[in-house]
């Protein structure tokens, strides 16, 4: 077993908030959850799997986080030297 960086992989990107723990929620609570666990630099993983209904509540998720003042940026700027 190898670690990230003996692998190739120069840096490791962890989740801070990650939508499958909100199980069988509703996409209304699967925005709210995430909006609410937002914070500076934060990182969400979301799932595209046929079940999840993250999908659904994205266009929510953007709103509520550009209202509240947040912007996004790719794993490649935020992990830019």
């Amino acid at each position: 077993q190898q670690d990230a960086a003996a692998a190739g992989y120069p840096i490791t990107i962890m989740p801070t908030f990650n939508t499958a723990a909100s199980g069988d929620a509703t996409v209304d609570a699967i925005a709210a959850r995430t909006i609410a666990a937002a914070a500076p630099g934060a990182i969400v993983l979301m799932h595209a799997a046929t079940a999840s209904k993250d999908a659904d509540a994205l266009s929510q998720i953007i709103a509520g986080l550009r209202a509240a003042g947040y912007g996004f940026l790719t794993i490649n700027d935020v992990s830019a030297p």
